[in-house]
């Protein structure tokens, strides 16, 4: 599975991509799913149905520090 991290101006544009293309790679294992299917593409579906819940989890993390941050910079007194 693949991992990295991406920050800066094209990280939001990164993240889209990934989830997008691990999206598309889920949804054709599973039109190709049959009775006769492996086992290992059940494996890789679980693979990539943990990194795509993985990401979307860190994107929510990363929404709750930015209002987090941005609560306590409005809370900051300026002399």
């Amino acid at each position: 599975m693949t991992v990295f991290c991406v920050t800066g101006k094209f990280a939001e544009d990164a993240r889209k991509a990934f989830f997008g293309e691990l999206t598309m790679r889920l949804e054709y294992l599973a039109e190709s799913l049959t009775l006769e299917s492996s086992l290992a593409d059940f494996d890789e579906m679980a693979e990539i149905i943990g990194a795509l819940r993985s990401e979307a989890n860190a994107v929510a993390c990363e929404k709750i520090m930015a209002e987090r941050a941005a609560r306590k910079k409005m809370e900051e007194v300026k002399f």
